[in-house]
């Protein structure tokens, strides 16, 4: 399996999770390789042309919860390392999205999660927001449970 294999299916649950947590308006397409649509194009404005193919959200886009809102996902499709999640960072920074998440079929690595427990505000700071989870790939589904730090309401 390669990671772009889990493109669609992240895609289509966390379309579903959105709409399940009352998010109207939704718009999110595969934007790897730096391959967003005109109209995301237009909303994350400018620094889209700052990202190059190598550099750039797996998935992105809007929905409408009290207001138009941004988000930008990212997946790897093996164990999170600290580099991938500074990686998610970056881009719901310089997009200026409103939620980033890290989407992988691992779990997060003990090591890791005891790191962050300590330091909760490399996920959590005033605008930022990143949250991890775990993608079941034989049921397609993001694991409820998994959610990383917290649930987000969206």
């Amino acid at each position: 399996m390669i990671e772009s294999d889990l493109y669609l299916p992240i895609k289509k649950d966390i379309y579903q999770t959105l709409k399940e947590a009352g998010c109207e308006g939704l718009h999110i397409e595969i934007t790897a390789n730096n391959s967003f649509s005109n109209l995301l194009r237009k909303k994350f404005g400018e620094v889209l042309s700052l990202l190059d193919k190598s550099f750039s959200p797996d998935l992105s886009g809007l929905y409408h919860k009290n207001g138009e809102k941004k988000i930008i996902l990212e997946v790897k499709k093996e164990k999170i390392t600290i580099q991938n999640i500074y990686q998610t960072i970056s881009y719901q920074e310089l997009i200026d999205a409103d939620i980033g998440l890290l989407v992988s079929p691992e779990e997060i690595p003990l090591q890791i999660k005891k790191f962050l427990n300590k330091h909760q505000r490399i996920l959590q700071d005033k605008k930022r927001n990143i949250f991890i989870i775990k993608f079941d790939k034989i049921g397609e589904k993001i694991l409820e449970s998994s959610w990383y730090p917290f649930q987000p309401s969206f």
